[in-house]
């Protein structure tokens, strides 16, 4: 622990600039002043918290959150995350006895000044979020931590020496590992978690998008789309190259970025490349001749994903790892990915088994898969059917992570 805080106060200085920087471009004062532990006052103390780093487990958790609030509706609950993006997620929500802060840096004081403040009576972390000082600080508290939905990436397995040994350290402060898979669990092993802390509930993004509500997209065209949902650097020029390939007239392009200020950048690249792009952020109008829409807005993507024909998920074309496939298999979409989609194995492991989604090597196999399935409307619904086949079949993850939570922190609740 100590060389891990010696690191920590080396690296303090840049920390703070970047949280700067990060406050001036969301013009958020809480944001700054939370992440470097202030700012907490005025919170509902001994609150049951659950952090969720960014928009991707926010979506996960609002499921299990919704149920807590139900099952426990005299019961307060902070909800932090990493990123300005999962903040607004939560805070249009609009949830009953839930508040939003943000996690503090992992830096001793910065996190002693979040806990003495907001007292949490339970910790629950989503996911793949191992804070060694976090995680030291709470059970100096005496704050129970269950990692939920846990997860361990490649790179995390794959750290160096001394990494693995400070999450190692940390993990021995865990309380309880509620683990997506066998795989995880094997995972969470190798990192040194004692057997007995951890058990498999299965995959608690597969209720993660159980309740989408899809709106009606106020000011966009009647026109037929194929959607790049959640793009990265790179993608955007890869598969609008391969479109005018394709030359398909009566389809549109939409893409949806995922970071939605890299939409202007992304516009004028394509312009130049002599394609007629239109810019949500602008407010321009889709034409016949508009050959790509970019929908640089936060919080639509779903709508667009309601409307598409196809989707394609990004973060797959490059090596990012991919993005979560499981909301446009909930809205039963054909889903189209490309090669690099390790972050999510088991669940494309699952969709591939079942016949649920379609995996292409490279740019030449998109464009003929592409091309294939926009001719063929039954295979179109085909592929649908069995993702919202495969999504039916997974609905009660939720109620078993209610249920372990109740068997082991019921006593912790306000009913």
């Amino acid at each position: 622990m100590t060389s891990y805080r010696l690191i920590i106060h080396l690296f303090l200085p840049l920390i703070v600039i970047y949280t700067a920087r990060i406050a001036v471009r969301y013009r958020s004062m809480k944001y700054f002043l939370q992440r470097l532990g202030f700012g907490y006052t005025g919170l509902d103390r001994h609150s049951i918290w659950l952090h969720c780093a960014s928009v991707g487990e926010v979506n996960t958790a609002l499921p299990l959150i919704k149920t807590l609030i139900k099952e426990y509706p005299q019961q307060a609950f902070i909800v932090t995350t990493v990123t300005p993006t999962g903040a607004e997620i939560i805070g249009r929500q609009k949830l009953n006895n839930v508040v939003h802060g943000y996690l503090p840096v992992d830096f001793r004081f910065c996190v002693n000044q979040f806990l003495k403040q907001v007292k949490p009576k339970l910790a629950f972390i989503l996911e793949t979020e191992i804070w060694p000082e976090l995680y030291f600080q709470c059970a100096r508290y005496s704050i129970p931590v269950t990692i939920v939905n846990g997860r361990l990436s490649k790179k995390t397995l794959q750290a160096n020496n001394w990494m693995q040994k400070q999450y190692q350290a940390a993990l021995g402060r865990v309380d309880h590992v509620m683990a997506r898979s066998e795989t995880d669990r094997s995972g969470f092993l190798q990192l040194g978690c004692e057997n007995n802390k951890i058990e498999v509930l299965g995959n608690l993004k597969f209720s993660g998008s159980a309740d989408l509500m899809p709106g009606e997209l106020q000011d966009f065209s009647q026109r037929k789309f194929v959607l790049l949902a959640s793009s990265h650097n790179d993608e955007e020029l890869q598969f609008a190259e391969m479109w005018k390939m394709l030359d398909v007239k009566d389809y549109l392009l939409v893409i949806v970025p995922r970071h939605p200020e890299r939409g202007r950048g992304i516009a004028a690249h394509l312009a130049e490349l002599g394609f007629q792009v239109a810019l949500r952020s602008n407010k321009d109008d889709v034409t016949g001749n508009t050959d790509i829409y970019i929908a640089d807005t936060l919080g639509e993507l779903v709508d667009f994903m309601a409307r598409a024909d196809i989707v394609f998920m990004g973060g797959s074309l490059i090596e990012h790892g991919g993005q979560n496939i499981l909301e446009p298999a909930r809205l039963a979409k054909p889903l189209v990915i490309g090669p690099y989609f390790y972050n999510f194995q088991q669940e494309v492991d699952l969709f591939l088994e079942h016949k649920a989604c379609i995996q292409v090597e490279n740019i030449n196999q998109l464009a003929e898969t592409l091309g294939r399935l926009l001719q063929d409307e039954q295979e179109r619904k085909d592929l649908s059917a069995r993702a919202e086949r495969l999504m039916a079949e997974q609905d009660d993850i939720v109620e078993k992570y209610n249920a372990r939570i109740k068997t082991c922190y019921k006593d912790y609740f306000k009913s």
